[in-house]
């Protein structure tokens, strides 16, 4: 039990923004975040990725697609999965993150820059804006530390007051981390989750998730000039 907050407090008195696990494993509830998970694929996969009503994806559907692309493969396996993620806009650009130490705390995302100077910055978008954009967390069981999820569940966040083309983009790299994540969950070693910056944080030194978030942006990027999306 958190510290401040007894079993009878559902959600942590927040329904909207945190669910209990039911079975389904990736849940969007809010429209916008169903709008960029689809805006990362083409409109013949886009068929194949339908939401149920409390916002999970529908698994069943998902296998009907004859030809899943890669980046298709990787949002399944995340919803096969026998853990859920849930991914979020903050609309207060707050979240609440836990510790070993069994508090809970309030985070906020820092303000963005005020010029469209990215030297130096986690992340850049085609749109030119930079700065702290998503949060990924994870439980405490999966790793014990710092800035984890409150809930038994992997975590998605991104920030509010951006673009429809903006969320597209960063939910393709924020997705990664996830998939990344739940394929070491499962015992595949080669994935790391986590940035490994150099000591000037100049550089991802995660060689393997750094190029697969490169690419999987582009296919975005590609996907939603081919769907008209601006």
């Amino acid at each position: 039990m958190y510290s401040g907050w007894s079993p009878y407090h559902y959600c942590m008195n927040n329904p909207v923004g945190f669910v209990d696990g039911n079975g389904y494993i990736v849940v969007a509830k809010q429209v916008e975040v169903q709008t960029a998970i689809l805006d990362g694929f083409t409109e013949e996969e886009q068929a194949f990725i339908q939401f149920n009503e409390d916002g999970s994806i529908n698994e069943d559907i998902m296998t009907n697609n004859p030809n899943p692309s890669d980046k298709f493969k990787e949002l399944q396996t995340v919803v096969e999965d026998e853990e859920t993620l849930e991914i979020f806009i903050s609309e207060d650009n707050k979240l609440m993150t836990s510790y070993p130490s069994g508090e809970i705390k309030e985070w906020k995302f820092p303000a963005l820059p005020e010029t469209n100077n990215c030297d130096g910055q986690l992340y850049s978008l085609s749109s030119g804006r930079c700065g702290f954009m998503g949060f990924f967390q994870v439980p405490l069981h999966h790793k014990n530390e710092d800035f984890s999820s409150v809930n038994e569940n992997t975590r998605v966040f991104m920030r509010s007051g951006l673009s429809r083309v903006e969320y597209a983009e960063l939910l393709s790299h924020e997705f990664l981390h996830a998939y990344f994540g739940f394929m070491k969950k499962n015992g595949n070693r080669k994935y790391d989750e986590e940035h490994r910056w150099n000591k000037h944080k100049t550089y991802d030194l995660n060689n393997k998730l750094r190029r697969r978030i490169h690419k999987r942006v582009e296919e975005t990027k590609k996907n939603m000039k081919a769907n008209g999306v601006k």
